[in-house]
């Protein structure tokens, strides 16, 4: 089959499900043409940038073994690779951690690494109306700032007094309901420059999906 007859197929890799299901529902939202066309993939698991130099490069071959297994029946677009920052944001939106990855998991179709200040929860503190309405009792809540250090455990403290507290397995379906509300296209530049670098990496892969 020629390359542009097949099916697309976009690849989301991360640190665990739950993110892979956020950076889904991100991703959706800026190209809901997408939904048909991305697939999450369990393993292999993306290690932290502290993990062993050897064990990463191990942990990308892995990955482009996977795409290669893609390619033969799917024309693949681009590929996410998620893994928090566990630091602050910067003006650059993480350049160089961006780059390092890149490079890293560098491959003949477009790679983009996905990496949240802090926590995939920076993200979620984008969106504190889809916050508010995700659960009745958090409808009160003052949220975390999206720059705030430490983001899930702040968002934990921040709801930790009310009826169903937040959790990891929360995150998927807060991103969904801000994608629902289209919270998503709302956020401002510069707010948090990761996850504008985040979005531009989205419109790309949209494009390379046409």
């Amino acid at each position: 089959m020629a390359e542009r007859a097949k099916p697309v197929r976009v690849l989301i890799f991360g640190e665990d499900e739950n993110d892979c299901a956020v950076v889904r529902e991100l991703i959706l939202s800026v190209c809901p043409h997408l939904a048909p066309s991305i697939l999450l993939r369990k393993e292999p698991i993306i290690l932290a940038r502290n993990a062993d130099r050897a064990k990463r490069i191990k942990n990308a071959e892995k990955v482009r073994a996977v795409v290669r297994a893609e390619q033969v029946r799917h024309r693949v677009a681009c590929v996410f690779i998620h893994h928090d920052a566990d630091k602050p944001d910067d003006e650059s939106g993480l350049a160089d951690d961006h780059r390092a990855m890149e490079d890293e998991y560098a491959f003949e179709v477009g790679v983009h690494a996905v990496i949240p200040a802090w926590e995939t929860e920076a993200w979620l503190c984008l969106f504190p109306k889809a916050l508010a309405s995700f659960r009745e009792s958090w409808a009160a809540v003052k949220w975390p700032a999206p720059r705030a250090p430490h983001t899930k455990e702040a968002l934990k403290r921040a709801t930790a007094k009310t009826a169903r507290p937040y959790s990891e397995a929360d995150a998927p379906g807060i991103a969904r309901r801000a994608r629902e509300r289209d919270d998503v296209n709302d956020v401002k530049a510069k707010l948090s420059p990761t996850f504008d670098r985040l979005r531009a990496a989205i419109l790309a892969c949209c494009e390379a999906a046409r």
